[in-house]
């Protein structure tokens, strides 16, 4: 998982209190992939992707077991806020994830539908992972699904290029949230389960914080 600090100017050049941004990769997918302490400027703010602040388990399956998340929520967040100076609340955070972070961010969301006010799920949706070892708890999916629309975050946004083997389980999400009258964003490209797909995405979801 990658902490970014949006750091916003202002007019006299001084920073400003940061908000949050959590972004959560997936499975077996190196910090090196993104270079570290990287710094790109998103409409007079920056996105600083630092890598390693909190330590994934091990593997699908370990990381579909809810430690992560309830690390996140219980520990990471607080930590973060007691800690540095941020805003807090939910218009101040962000969070986003690609493949097994995209199902970490469906999980931390559908659970916790008043922390986040925006929010990215990138090639993933409600996949059927069993062929991989692991197990989804969707029985409470609808009840989820309607309380996070009852929080009404600001920005809901979906991406998965069309040849992702992930591309019908997002289908499957799309129809959910579509028949529970979820309002969301989506953003479809061409190409599969790649680095190159996400980088774009991320570039594209970023500007679109704190707004």
């Amino acid at each position: 998982m990658a902490v970014a600090e949006t750091k916003c100017l202002d007019h006299t050049g001084r920073s400003t209190h940061h908000h949050g941004q959590f972004d959560q990769r997936g499975s077996g997918q190196a910090d090196d992939d993104c270079r570290d302490d990287q710094w790109q400027s998103r409409s007079g703010c920056g996105v600083h992707r630092r890598s390693g602040v909190a330590k994934s388990f091990p593997g699908g399956v370990g990381m579909a077991n809810m430690k992560f998340e309830k690390s996140l929520v219980n520990d990471v967040i607080p930590y973060i806020e007691k800690h540095y100076r941020v805003k807090t609340g939910k218009s101040n955070r962000a969070l986003t994830g690609l493949s097994m972070g995209g199902l970490q961010t469906q999980n931390t969301t559908f659970t916790n539908p008043d922390l986040f006010d925006y929010i990215s799920v990138m090639s993933m949706g409600f996949a059927d992972l069993s062929r991989f070892g692991i197990k989804t708890d969707d029985s409470q999916r609808a009840e989820q699904i309607a309380a996070l629309k009852a929080a009404h975050p600001k920005l809901y946004w979906i991406a998965v290029g069309k040849d992702d083997f992930l591309y019908e389980s997002v289908v499957t999400m799309r129809n959910a949230l579509d028949d529970a009258g979820f309002p969301y964003e989506y953003r479809e490209s061409s190409g599969g389960h790649t680095w190159t797909n996400w980088r774009i995405y991320l570039s594209e979801f970023a500007p679109r914080l704190f707004k």
